[in-house]
């Protein structure tokens, strides 16, 4: 359900969610100008109100605004499309969560990384829920930081996968040998996945002793793989080897009695 809903919708509830504060301080702002006070009634305390955090404020919103314009253009829609979006997004948000923490240090005033930051809480008047505020946007931040590094990672490995895995034949055997072998020496997951795809690549180039290693290696990790059994079997009936093919070929079959190409083999092995 929510894969169906639009990048750039979420973003704009982020976006919105962000502004909440600031414009919420600057409609307050405006709304409590001196000028539209009652004399008749008694004085209220504008301590909170400064033109410092007014301009901050305001400054932040309209950044905001130009942010949300920004999402519509080409050139968001490429960088949304990169890999290093979601990462620097994630930096960005875990580097908010720890201002946050260090302005509480620094003011004895902290509010919650949730609801809009909805609530303020003081070190003096509130210390439970200061400190409670302040152990969760030290949480909320590192988790942000920690998110930024693993899909950095991911991202950094993911044009790999697209040459080693090549699902779309765009790539020749010796690129994908070599981006399967940077995966398996990073202990990528899936490392037997990778040890057989690259088994494949060494097949197509007629590298039939490392192939056959690769599965091997393959069928170690994983004894109940059923495709190394089919691709090992391969390699015997090209040189020959019909007794051996058949014994991978019927081994595939009982992992996997779906599989046809396991059956289609066999039979060439039998002819």
């Amino acid at each position: 359900m929510f894969d169906q809903i639009p990048v750039r919708l979420w973003l704009l509830l982020a976006i919105a969610a962000a502004a909440y504060m600031p414009a919420r301080y600057a409609f307050r702002y405006i709304a409590a100008s001196p000028s539209r006070q009652d004399i008749t009634q008694p004085s209220e305390d504008l301590t909170w109100r400064t033109s410092a955090q007014f301009t901050l404020n305001s400054g932040a919103l309209c950044a905001l605004v130009a942010l949300a314009i920004f999402i519509f253009t080409p050139a968001a829609e490429q960088f949304a499309r990169s890999p290093n979006f979601i990462p620097i997004l994630m930096v960005g948000l875990g580097m908010w969560a720890l201002v946050t923490v260090l302005q509480a240090v620094v003011t004895g005033k902290v509010q919650p990384f949730a609801k809009g930051f909805s609530y303020t809480y003081e070190r003096e008047a509130q210390p439970k829920r200061f400190w409670a505020s302040l152990a969760w946007n030290t949480l909320i931040g590192g988790f942000f930081l920690w998110l930024a590094y693993d899909t950095n990672d991911d991202a950094t490995k993911q044009p790999l996968r697209d040459q080693c895995y090549d699902e779309n034949n765009l790539y020749p055997p010796r690129i994908e040998i070599v981006a399967c072998s940077k995966l398996i020496a990073g202990q990528d997951s899936s490392i037997s996945d990778l040890v057989r795809t690259r088994g494949f690549a060494y097949y197509r180039l007629g590298d039939y002793r490392r192939a056959n290693s690769d599965y091997n290696e393959t069928i170690r990790l994983d004894p109940r793989d059923s495709s190394a059994y089919v691709y090992r079997g391969l390699i015997h009936l090209d040189l020959g080897g019909f007794d051996q093919a058949l014994v991978d070929f019927t081994r595939a079959h009982e992992l996997d009695p779906k599989d046809p190409w396991a059956l289609a083999n066999r039979g060439l092995a039998f002819a």
